[in-house]
C-alpha cells in the first residue's frame, strides 16, 4: 500500500473517531497503532518507541506546563483574577471586538503548545453575556492565539527556516507579515458579526479605579520570566502558582484540588497520544518517501511547494515538523534557497498545521468549549482559503 494512502487512511480515521467524541488522546494512540500495524513495526520497536515517548524531555515537560497551566487558570478564576483582567481591558479598549480577542493575541505572544488552554477562559469571561456559540468562541480563541508564529523570532518555526535555508530572520518575517495581516482580516471578518464594537457607558465608569492594573500581574511576570530570563514555562508557572498561593493564603485542601484538576489523566493521555503519534509517522518513513515520489514524478516546483508542506503540516499539527521535515528537500529539488519559494512553502505548511485535526491547540479549545469540531472547522476552513489564496496571489506576482 503506498505511503500516501497509507496516511489518508490514518488521518481519516482520526478524522472519524474524532467526530464520534472519542477522547482525543486515545484517538492519537490509536492512531499510532495503526501506523505501526500498516508499516510493520516488530513488537520490540514498539516498547522501545513507547519508552521513547514517554521519558522524552519534551513529553514530560509539555504535561508539566499544561497541568501548571490548569492550575494557573484555576487560581486566577477562583479568586477573579480574569474578571478583574476583562474589566482593565474594558476600559483601556472602548470596543467590544478588541476585547474579545485582546487575550488570544496577547497569550499568543507565548509560543506555548498550551497556550491556547491558557486564553480560553478569558475568551469565555469577554464573551459570557453574548449570545455565541461554543464554536465561535473556540475558532476566535483558536485563530487569534496563531497570528504571530509567522512573524515572531522566539517561536521556533521561523529560527528553523532561517537556520536551513541561511537566510536573515529579519528578511523571512517581513515578507511573512502579509500572512499574519491575511488571518487578521479572515478572522475578525468571519466572527463576532452583529456585535455593537462600542462598550456601554455603565461598564466603563466601573473601571475608574487603576487597581485593576494588579490583576495583569501574574501574565506580566510570566512573559518577563519567558522573553528575558528564558526560563522553562513549566518553571515560571510553578513558581507563580507557589506564590499565588501563598498570596492569597489558600489552605493546603485547596491547593489539593487544585493540584488534582490540573494533573488530570485526560491530559497525559492528550500529550502523550500526540508526541506518540508524532513519534511513530517519524519513524515510518512516511513522510520522506512522499518527499521522494514527488521529486521522482517531475513535478513543476510551485505544487510541490504547495502539497509537500502542507501535508506534513496537516499531519502533524506542528510547525517545526513541517520546516525540519520539508525544507531541505524542497531546496534540493527546486536547486537552491529561492526567498519566494522558502515563503510560499511556509505558507502552505502553516496553514496545514491550522487544519490538522492533531493540532494541540485545536483540541484543547475544543474541549475547553465543549464545542463540535464539525462547527469549528466551518469557520477555520474559509480562514485557511483566504490565507493561503493571499499566499499564492503574492508569490504569483
Amino acid at each position: 500500500m503506498p505511503d500516501l494512502i497509507k496516511l489518508l487512511f490514518i488521518l481519516t480515521t482520526i478524522l472519524i473517531l474524532i467526530r464520534k467524541n472519542l477522547n482525543v488522546g486515545l484517538v492519537l494512540l490509536i492512531a499510532g497503532f495503526l501506523l505501526m500495524i500498516l508499516y510493520q513495526f516488530d513488537i520490540q520497536t514498539g516498547i522501545i518507541t513507547v519508552k521513547q515517548t514517554l521519558l522524552d524531555q519534551n513529553t514530560i515537560k509539555l504535561i508539566l506546563a499544561l497541568s501548571l497551566i490548569r492550575c494557573f487558570e484555576l487560581i486566577l478564576r477562583q479568586n477573579d483574577i480574569m474578571s478583574k483582567m476583562m474589566n482593565g481591558i474594558r476600559s483601556m479598549f472602548n470596543n467590544k471586538k478588541i476585547i474579545i480577542v485582546s487575550m488570544p493575541i496577547i497569550i499568543g505572544l507565548l509560543p506555548s503548545l498550551g497556550g491556547a488552554y491558557f486564553s480560553a477562559p478569558m475568551v469565555s469571561e469577554a464573551t459570557k453575556d453574548l449570545n455565541m456559540s461554543s464554536e465561535e468562541k473556540s475558532f476566535i480563541n483558536y485563530w487569534f492565539r496563531h497570528i504571530w508564529e509567522c512573524v515572531l523570532p522566539l517561536y521556533p518555526g521561523i529560527m528553523l527556516v532561517s537556520a536551513i535555508t541561511s537566510l536573515d530572520v529579519k528578511k523571512i518575517i517581513l515578507l511573512n507579515i502579509p500572512l499574519t495581516l491575511s488571518m487578521i482580516i479572515s478572522g475578525f471578518y468571519l466572527s463576532m458579526r452583529g456585535i455593537n464594537t462600542t462598550e456601554n457607558a455603565e461598564s466603563l465608569s466601573i473601571m475608574k479605579d487603576k487597581g485593576f492594573l494588579f490583576s495583569f500581574l501574574p501574565i506580566g511576570v510570566l512573559v518577563i520570566m519567558f522573553f528575558l530570563f528564558g526560563s522553562e514555562l513549566y518553571l515560571s508557572l510553578f513558581i507563580i502558582n507557589t506564590f499565588l498561593i501563598i498570596l492569597y493564603r489558600i489552605r493546603l485542601n485547596e491547593v489539593i484540588k487544585i493540584l488534582r484538576y490540573g494533573f488530570s489523566k485526560e491530559i497525559f493521555v492528550l500529550i502523550f497520544g500526540v508526541m506518540f503519534f508524532k513519534q511513530v509517522l517519524e519513524l515510518s518513513g512516511a513522510i520522506q518517501n512522499i518527499s521522494l515520489l514527488l521529486n521522482s514524478m517531475g513535478l513543476p516546483i510551485f505544487p510541490i511547494l504547495l502539497i509537500l508542506p502542507f501535508i506534513v503540516g496537516l499531519l502533524t499539527g506542528i510547525t517545526v515538523a513541517f520546516v525540519g521535515s520539508t525544507f531541505p528537500l524542497l531546496i534540493g529539488i527546486s536547486g537552491g534557497v529561492e526567498i519566494s519559494n522558502i515563503t510560499f512553502a511556509f505558507a502552505s505548511g502553516y496553514v496545514g498545521v491550522l487544519l490538522s485535526p492533531v493540532h494541540l491547540c485545536l483540541l484543547l479549545t475544543r474541549d475547553y468549549f465543549f464545542a463540535d469540531l464539525g462547527g469549528i472547522y466551518k469557520k477555520i476552513i474559509p480562514a485557511t482559503a483566504f490565507t493561503l489564496f493571499m499566499s499564492i496571489l503574492i508569490y504569483l506576482l
